[in-house]
């Protein structure tokens, strides 16, 4: 019986000394792993890729801002009612190493005033006719709905000469503006402009053109 119970324990030795050989074993083994082969990539958990990408975005706005180098401030020259004005200055700017955008719209341009009395009956029509002709007055056009023109003026003080005139009549005339669509253009490029270009030179003979700072869209 004793001789057993010695056999068992050294059973017991050799068992537990063969299995911390073994750990010892797979723990060296475990940190010395052959490198991988080119074109391969190490497995990485998505938290630590999101960490990298986060430290990453974070090394580049430390050192360059979002939007750095980037042009704020545009020049517009404008507005052109003639594509030949326009071409002139367009080719000034290109010669002065720029690039300029065309960019066209139609727009409502002002052209002047013109007076009338609003639509009216017939009969109405007819009395306030009379009374221009008893003036020897013929200066007005009945249209459609006996809307009576007084007429179309380029200038406002002419535009109000006519409109005093009317009124001694008795009468109270409408004063309003006159407008036609035409297609505008304007001239774009990027920066102030006024510090590398001479825009006075660049518009002279232009009278009518202004200089717009925008930002760039």
């Amino acid at each position: 019986m004793r001789h057993l119970i010695y056999f068992l324990v050294v059973a017991n030795l050799i068992f537990f000394l063969w299995h911390a050989i073994q750990g010892t074993t797979v723990g060296e083994s475990g940190t010395v792993l052959p490198p991988l082969p080119a074109g391969v990539e190490s497995l990485v958990t998505l938290e630590e890729r999101a960490m990298a990408q986060a430290a990453k975005i974070e090394s580049v706005t430390g050192s360059e801002p979002p939007g750095a180098g980037l042009v704020l401030s545009c020049t517009l020259l404008g507005p052109f009612y003639s594509a030949a004005d326009m071409q002139v200055v367009e080719a000034r700017l290109i010669r002065s190493g720029h690039s300029p955008v065309l960019n066209t719209s139609e727009e409502k341009v002002g052209i002047g005033y013109w007076l009338y009395l609003p639509e009216m009956s017939s009969e109405t029509a007819q009395e306030i006719t009379a009374l221009f002709d008893s003036k020897d007055d013929r200066e007005y056009f009945v249209g459609k709905g006996n809307l009576i023109a007084l007429g179309a003026f380029r200038e406002l003080s002419r535009a109000e000469l006519r409109l005093e005139k009317v009124r001694n009549y008795g009468l109270e005339p409408l004063l309003e503006p006159r407008y036609r669509t035409d297609t505008v253009h304007w001239l774009g490029f990027p920066g102030p402009g006024d510090a590398d270009v001479d825009l006075a030179a660049i518009t002279a003979g232009f009278p009518d053109v202004k200089i717009q700072q925008r930002a760039c869209e």
